[in-house]
């Protein structure tokens, strides 16, 4: 349909980072973007959730982000899955 029904971030009760948002708006986005096995190019990777959901879905993933916090916990995020 037209409508996607996605839970806010708030209901997944993360604290890490200050704008975090639902793996599932990134599901969707990623599989009607991008083909199996293609490159996931997030700009301001936060703490990795779109990697993290593009690794899942069998896509690679370019991350960048000014908070070098926040991309050692989106490093650890995503090697968590290997």
């Amino acid at each position: 349909g037209d409508v996607w029904r996605i839970n806010p971030e708030d209901s997944q009760r993360r604290s890490i980072q200050f704008a975090p948002y639902p793996e599932d708006l990134c599901k969707a986005t990623i599989t009607a973007t991008c083909r199996p096995k293609g490159i996931v190019l997030d700009p301001f990777c936060g703490t990795g959730t779109t990697m993290l959901v593009a690794r899942t879905l069998g896509r690679k993933s370019v991350g960048i982000d000014l908070s070098a916090k926040y991309l050692q916990i989106a490093e650890e995020r995503c090697r968590r899955l290997l």
